[in-house]
């Protein structure tokens, strides 16, 4: 019986680690996703103001 019980333990602790791989890895895109777009931002502002201004 502690045999399946180690084992079992081992299971569900491998199951959390992927639960929290996969949280981590959407958090990791999402975090490049805001950069990519503060810096499309800055771009973009950069971009009018240097042609609206004469």
């Amino acid at each position: 019986m502690p045999f399946f019980s180690v084992k079992d333990k081992f299971l569900y602790l491998k199951h959390k680690t992927e639960l929290v791989k996969q949280k981590v890895k959407v958090d990791s895109v999402a975090v490049i996703a805001a950069g990519l777009l503060i810096r499309i931002c800055v771009f973009f502002e950069e971009t009018s103001s240097f042609y609206g201004n004469p």
